[in-house]
């Protein structure tokens, strides 16, 4: 991702609110299924990570977040405190033809 695509995300992320929120227990199946579904509908999604699920070092929180963005497949946008920015390109949409399948 170049400079100006990453502005233009960032800027784009201050218009949206966190959708995704990482409690205690950290990236759990369910969080990680709907942080995933979220991606796939939308290509920015802001996570909000609760303080007890962070390490409270600024090296730790920026490790988890670009652990949280590899584990999506993602792009870490930013990182400001505990709010994450993940990028994930949308997958090209196939066009529906009102023809039958020729088999």
């Amino acid at each position: 991702m170049d400079k100006d695509q990453k502005n233009r995300l960032k800027t784009e992320g201050q218009g949206i609110d966190a959708t995704v929120h990482v409690g205690k227990g950290g990236l759990t199946e369910g969080v990680e299924a709907e942080l995933d579904a979220q991606l796939k509908r939308n290509h920015l999604v802001k996570v909000k990570i609760q303080r007890t699920a962070v390490s409270s070092d600024r090296a730790g929180k920026d490790e988890q977040a670009l652990e949280l963005a590899h584990r999506m497949s993602a792009e870490l946008v930013e990182r400001r405190g505990h709010t994450v920015l993940l990028y994930r390109r949308s997958s090209p949409r196939r066009k529906r033809s009102n023809q039958p399948d020729a088999r």
